[in-house]
């Protein structure tokens, strides 16, 4: 899989992707640390993290342009 034709596009998404987890980020957080505490906050995002690893790992591609 390769993005020569649509680079531009797919920076934009993943700027987009960072923006967005930038702005609902600490809304999530202060709803999973009123729910499950201060201990329970850290595993929930380590979870959440292992999870988006595996994602990576199964579709992002293995090499660049």
């Amino acid at each position: 899989m390769e993005f020569k034709d649509n680079m531009a596009l797919y920076l934009g998404y993943c700027e987009s992707a960072i923006g967005f987890g930038l702005l609902i980020g600490p809304v999530i957080g202060s709803f999973v640390y009123g729910q499950f505490g201060f201990s329970g906050t850290f595993y929930f995002f380590s979870l959440l993290m292992a999870m988006m690893f595996m994602f990576s790992l199964a579709f992002l591609p293995s090499r660049l342009n």
